[in-house]
């Protein structure tokens, strides 16, 4: 789509860089990522809280962004306590002799940048669109 225009005379098609291919539940992946992103480049802010307010058609972004971090959020538990039992069951084998399957202290999952609680306090929409068939 040309800069500067709100609508786009591309093809439908498209991975979220580019016009069409586009909807709520993809808008919502890419506010996911820019806020990762974010988080990326200002690490500092990871553990304040995060509050995610808008109004009218924030009403269907809102939502589902915050689905989007309660999901991350909820991997990143169950990441890390299948990490801890992982680690139990290696500090069990060493005391007991070598693990059934080797030398298995280095196969612990690698901490990627984004394994971290995102600190999702609430939300709140003010005159809300919520997907009636109203005008929004």
């Amino acid at each position: 789509a040309p800069v500067g225009y709100s609508y786009c005379d591309d093809d439908v098609g498209g991975d979220g860089t580019s016009c069409g291919g586009w909807d709520d539940d993809t808008s919502a992946d890419n506010n996911y990522m820019a806020l990762m992103k974010f988080y990326d480049k200002f690490p500092a802010l990871r553990k304040r809280p995060l509050y995610l307010t808008g109004e009218s058609y924030a009403g269907i972004y809102v939502p589902r962004l915050a689905r989007r971090i309660l999901e991350h959020n909820a991997e990143v538990t169950a990441a890390s306590q299948s990490a801890a039992l992982s680690a139990d069951r290696r500090r069990i084998d060493e005391v007991g002799g070598e693990s059934e399957d080797g030398d298995d202290r280095n196969n612990s999952p690698a901490a990627s940048p984004r394994d971290f609680l995102v600190p999702i306090r609430g939300f709140a929409v003010g005159d809300a669109c919520a997907g009636l068939d109203v005008n929004c």
